[in-house]
């Protein structure tokens, strides 16, 4: 069961990565505003996710399975469409060796929050946009459909909403995935928006609302079985700070991709509260 599970989220890392490509790449392509071999450059990011992965299992003396492909090309996945690939290269080497060192010391600390929230602060660092070469010329404004099915917005294609709640729907038919964490966590973060939204009607849209670092955070980061509290009653806990965080970074800090800091503080603080637990009861 665990395999089947692991072969459908690669086939959806793979329809994320395809339509991504398509709405980055190939669509202004057809549309004569891009070269074909300029949209090649965007498949190295996610081959760069993939072959690290791979690396990094076999450092670690693991078996390869679809786990560690789908990991790969959840890597390529966050990254923006314009990201330079030396640098991708550079950082997810370097990200891969600290975090197999510190995860001797926060077993509970998860990988993708901490990529995410490191690739963001490299855009900050480096000025490197988000959006791709055409939407950066025409200054491109997103509406609802664009934010819903997606069009390249932090990621390749991670912002399909579509497939995202389809691969959420089928994760809540398994029996190992956390799906009270997602449900509050989504759950808390619609009625405190909505609540936001009937005070101030004519300042928010339901644009704010289909936010992809929260709908990507809360289904594929926050519930990993790892890195997740464990108990009912923690597992509320949890997911009802990090949606209260992640209202507050997005509508009150005005931060685009707050969805991705929340979840990686609270996971960064349960992490440190677990590891001084089991260095207590030594």
């Amino acid at each position: 069961n665990v395999k089947r599970v692991e072969k459908v989220v690669f086939l959806f890392c793979l329809l994320f990565l395809g339509y991504g490509y398509y709405k980055n790449g190939l669509s202004y392509v057809f549309l004569q505003k891009m070269n074909f071999l300029d949209t090649l450059v965007f498949l190295l990011i996610p081959f760069i996710g993939v072959l690290c992965s791979v690396i990094f299992d076999k450092w670690r003396g693991n078996a390869l399975s679809f786990s560690t492909l789908s990991r790969g090309l959840m890597l390529g996945l966050l990254a923006p469409p314009r990201f330079p690939v030396f640098l991708f290269l550079g950082y997810t080497i370097l990200f891969f060796v600290f975090f197999f060192l510190g995860s001797k010391f926060l077993k509970k600390l998860n990988l993708f929050s901490s990529f995410k929230v490191g690739l963001i602060l490299l855009t900050s660092l480096f000025s490197i946009g988000l959006q791709n070469v055409v939407e950066k010329n025409s200054g491109y404004v997103y509406g609802t459909i664009d934010t819903f099915f997606g069009r390249g917005f932090g990621g390749y294609g991670t912002t399909n909403l579509f497939l995202l709640l389809l691969l959420f729907l089928f994760l809540c038919s398994t029996f190992y995935y956390k799906k009270e964490i997602a449900l509050w966590y989504l759950g808390t973060y619609t009625l405190l928006f909505f609540l936001l939204y009937f005070l101030f009607p004519s300042s928010y849209t339901l644009v704010d609302y289909l936010n992809p670092s929260v709908f990507f955070g809360g289904i594929l980061f926050l519930p990993q079985c790892a890195t997740s509290p464990v108990y009912p009653k923690f597992k509320i806990l949890y997911a009802l700070i990090s949606a209260l965080f992640s209202f507050l970074f997005l509508f009150f800090f005005h931060i685009n991709e707050g969805g991705y800091f929340a979840i990686f503080l609270c996971n960064v603080f349960y992490a440190v509260v677990v590891f001084l637990r089991q260095k207590k009861t030594k």
